[in-house]
């Protein structure tokens, strides 16, 4: 089973709730015997639709991360990368459009690419929104629609609540 583009638009769209520990969740671990620390975090959203927070940092290089929010169908059994913040750490090309990307980037879910047989997350654009881990962190948080469960929005200076 593959994800329209309405599919993808409307899960990316949702507003995720945050669990109030999410700070803790998402507080890198270092991997043993890797070169990577690692987090993860379980998401639900007001429609019923359940996420999960993955990021992925490396603990040499700092702008080799990357942050991705995976939608979990429950009912097929199958997650769906819908969407990666990445660092920069090496050139992306998209296939199909066959343009080079360089610098931190984004990848996106597309229903074109699984069309093709490839990977669902594979189309990127380049983003000058965020230059390092944190500042893609608070981009990924507030252009996902996450806010806290039961209260106002994220506040992206502080990680607190702001209640509206």
């Amino acid at each position: 089973m593959s994800l329209t583009e309405s599919m993808i638009n409307e899960l990316l769209s949702e507003t995720k709730l945050l669990p109030l520990d999410y700070v803790e969740k998402l507080r890198l671990k270092e991997r043993k015997d890797s070169a990577h620390s690692e987090a993860s975090c379980y998401i639900d959203g007001v429609k019923g639709h359940h996420y999960r927070i993955n990021i992925r940092k490396s603990n040499i290089n700092p702008l080799d991360f990357s942050i991705i929010l995976v939608y979990e169908d429950r009912r097929s059994h199958t997650d769906y990368i819908l969407t990666r913040y990445n660092g920069d750490h090496g050139s992306h090309k998209n296939v199909i459009e066959k343009d080079l990307i360089e610098g931190c980037h984004i990848h996106t879910a597309t229903e074109r690419y699984q069309s093709a047989g490839l990977r669902i997350d594979s189309y990127a654009v380049k983003t000058k929104d965020y230059s390092s881990y944190n500042t893609a962190l608070d981009s990924f948080i507030k252009d996902l629609n996450f806010r806290m469960s039961g209260q106002g929005r994220v506040d992206d200076d502080y990680g607190g609540v702001v209640n509206e």
